[in-house]
């Protein structure tokens, strides 16, 4: 006795929803070459699989990694987390010199500022914190651009034109 295949589609969930999608497509697979070892045409049970197969597709699309909006403390940690592993600032100041702040709050990103922090450990005026740079995190894509203050327009995120 054979139990149906159960598959749970929670948008944030993408390894189920792929798991899923990987068990369809082996079971299609797996039926189209038992039809054509036994020569026959295609019958019923391959027929539904495909049809599935095809429905299911939607979902997985909606269940990609950025099928929810980002807050304003998640979209500030992708930028903190990217910024650190791209190691944009790393031989103009440290991490830890730097503040955080958001400047706009919209819809579609949040605008957040990088400040230098003068403290006794990072040094400058602790009268002043300069602005280091500015940046845009997008709530639905978590695409993140950069204010190019030469040019004096937002950019896309691009470590090599910040350093």
């Amino acid at each position: 006795m054979t139990r149906p295949i159960s598959c749970r589609f929670i948008p944030t969930a993408r390894k189920k929803v792929l798991s899923c999608s990987l068990v369809i497509a082996l079971l299609t697979g797996y039926l189209v070459a038992l039809n054509t070892v036994m020569k026959k045409r295609w019958g019923l049970s391959t027929l539904c699989v495909t049809v599935a197969s095809i429905l299911f597709l939607p979902i997985v699309t909606f269940a990609g990694p950025r099928s929810h909006l980002l807050n304003e403390d998640a979209a500030l940690s992708l930028l903190e987390r990217t910024l650190r592993d791209d190691r944009v600032y790393t031989h103009r100041i440290s991490l830890e010199c730097v503040t955080y702040g958001t400047e706009e709050a919209t819809d579609a990103y949040f605008e957040f500022v990088l400040r230098e922090n003068h403290t006794a450990k990072c040094g400058g005026d602790p009268e002043t914190s300069p602005v280091v740079d500015r940046y845009r995190v997008y709530r639905k894509s978590g695409t993140i651009e950069w204010l190019n203050r030469v040019q004096d327009n937002w950019q896309p995120y691009d470590p090599g034109k910040i350093r």
